[in-house]
C-alpha cells in the first residue's frame, strides 16, 4: 500500500498487473490499530475515518482528525498517520492518477487531490452515505465485473460532486480567473514529466506569457512550474528505488534527470538524505 521501503516490495508482489491497469489501484476497509511512518503513494489517495481520531502530518502541517471525515492526499505528499483513538475505522483508495485524471476532465473536482495552496485542507466533512459508495467501490474492485471499473468512476464522482456542493470554499481553487491554458500545462506536466521540460518551452507551447504562467501556476497548484516537474521526477524515482535491480544511475535516467550527480543532488535537497539513504531505510 505504501510507498517507504520496508514495504514497497510487499506492494509490488500485492498489486497484480490487472490492478495497475485499472483505476483503483488499492481499497479495503480496515479496523487495525496500525501507525504509518513517512510514505507516500505514485497515486492519489482517499481516506474515509469512519471511527476514531487519527493525527495526519502531511506537508509540514499536523492536523487532529476526527471521525466523519474524508481526507484527500495527491501523489506529491509524502505523509504519517499516528491513531489518537483506542478504535481506528477506516476505507481507503488509492486511485491511479492518470486514469482519473482522465475520467473527470472537471479540474475543480480533481482540485482536492491535485492543487495544494498554502491555506489548502486536507480533510473535509463526509457525505452521509460516503460508508455506502466506499463499500460499492470496494465490492467492484474485487470482483471485477463487466463494467466495474466505470461504476467506480461514477462512484468517485457522485462523492465529489457532493462534496463540491456542500464544501465549495475548501476546493483549491483560485479566486481569479485562470486561462485553460495553465491547466493544460499542468495536465501536460503530469503526463511528460520525465522529458526535459523547461517553462519557457511550456509557455510557447500553450501561447501564453511566461510570466503569467509561472505565478498563475504557483496560485493554482501551490508549486512553481519548475517545482512542479522537479517533484514529479522525485517522486516517480522515489518509486522505482523499490527494485533494487536498477542502479541509481537508471533510476536518474528513467525518471528525466540529467545525470545521477543532479539526481542525488535534488534528492537530497528535497528530502534531506540521498537515495541510498532512503532506499535502505
Amino acid at each position: 500500500m505504501f510507498f517507504n521501503m520496508k514495504n514497497l516490495l510487499f506492494m509490488r508482489c500485492e498489486m497484480s498487473d490487472v490492478s495497475k491497469n485499472f483505476i483503483v489501484l488499492q481499497c479495503r476497509y480496515n479496523d487495525r490499530i496500525t501507525p504509518y511512518t513517512q510514505h507516500f503513494h505514485m497515486s492519489y489517495e482517499m481516506i474515509f475515518i469512519k471511527k476514531g481520531t487519527i493525527n495526519l502530518v502531511i506537508n509540514k502541517k499536523s492536523y487532529d482528525i476526527p471521525e466523519n471525515k474524508l481526507v484527500f492526499i495527491s501523489k506529491l505528499e509524502e505523509h504519517s498517520i499516528r491513531i489518537l483513538s483506542p478504535v481506528y475505522e477506516r476505507y481507503y483508495v488509492i486511485i491511479s492518477s492518470d486514469k482519473l485524471d482522465r475520467y473527470i476532465m472537471d479540474q475543480k473536482l480533481l482540485s482536492v487531490f491535485k492543487n495544494r495552496p498554502e491555506n489548502f485542507i486536507h480533510h473535509m466533512d463526509a457525505p452521509e452515505n460516503t460508508e455506502e459508495i466506499m463499500k460499492r467501490i470496494i465490492h467492484e474492485y474485487q470482483n471485477r465485473d463487466s463494467f466495474s471499473e466505470d461504476i467506480i468512476y461514477y462512484q468517485i464522482k457522485d462523492l465529489l460532486v457532493q462534496l463540491y456542493r456542500a464544501n465549495k470554499d475548501q476546493f483549491p481553487i483560485p479566486e481569479k480567473h485562470i486561462k485553460a491554458e495553465v491547466y493544460a500545462v499542468q495536465q501536460y506536466i503530469d503526463q511528460n514529466f520525465r522529458e526535459d521540460l523547461k517553462v519557457s518551452d511550456l509557455a510557447n507551447k500553450f501561447y501564453i506569457n511566461v510570466y503569467y504562467l509561472t505565478h498563475s501556476f504557483k496560485e493554482l497548484t501551490g508549486y512553481s512550474p519548475k517545482q512542479y516537474i522537479l517533484l514529479n521526477k522525485l517522486s516517480y524515482a522515489k518509486s522505482l528505488l523499490a527494485d533494487r535491480e536498477l542502479s541509481i544511475e537508471q533510476i536518474a535516467i528513467k525518471a528525466g534527470f540529467y545525470d545521477s550527480s543532479s539526481f542525488i543532488r535534488s534528492f537530497k535537497k528535497e528530502y534531506g538524505k540521498t537515495p541510498n539513504s532512503y532506499r535502505n531505510q
